[in-house]
């Protein structure tokens, strides 16, 4: 299948070569796109947490988009869904590896190949709460100017473990 091209494509459509707003039955402009959710194995657990509550407060609170998609790992979908309580929908549709590697780094590719997934604004009040309480003192999270195409994985972004500011 070609990738979707125009105006109203975007990067993870692109790399996964389906319609998001077809897949999911949902209206394009109600779907925000997390470019890649990732972490590293030595990354501090409350960076994570930090990552996803701030992903979850951008798309659905503070721009109530109904649907969340990104391209994850296997093993973080896992993660996402038993760990964090975060319930996820995985697409029927692979990633795209030719076209995937331009935007997404080696690393992401080693091992399971990633998968397109979903997660949903009617489900966020059900572990948004908990992950803000878990970091609460271990992570400082600013809603404001987060840019959901950056890449928060690397600890490079941040200035301690102990601080992560999640911040554009």
């Amino acid at each position: 299948m070609d990738a979707p091209k125009g105006s109203t494509s975007s990067s993870i459509e692109e790399n996964v070569g389906f319609w998001i707003d077809e897949a999911a039955s949902v209206s394009r402009s109600a779907v925000g796109e997390v470019v890649k959710l990732a972490a590293r194995k030595e990354a501090e657990v409350s960076v994570f947490k930090g990552l996803v509550a701030a992903c979850a407060q951008y798309f659905f609170v503070e721009r109530s988009f109904e649907l969340a998609v990104a391209i994850a790992k296997p093993k973080l979908d896992w993660t996402l869904r038993r760990f964090l309580h975060v319930p996820t929908t995985a697409f029927p549709y692979p990633v795209v590896k030719d076209r995937a590697l331009a935007d997404y780094p080696r690393y992401f590719f080693e091992g399971p190949c990633p998968l397109p997934i979903s997660f949903q604004r009617a489900h966020h009040q059900q572990y948004l709460g908990k992950l803000l309480a878990d970091i609460a003192g271990k992570a400082i999270i600013l809603w404001h100017g987060f840019d959901h195409r950056r890449d928060y994985s690397l600890a490079s972004n941040f200035p301690s473990v102990a601080h992560a500011v999640i911040a554009a």
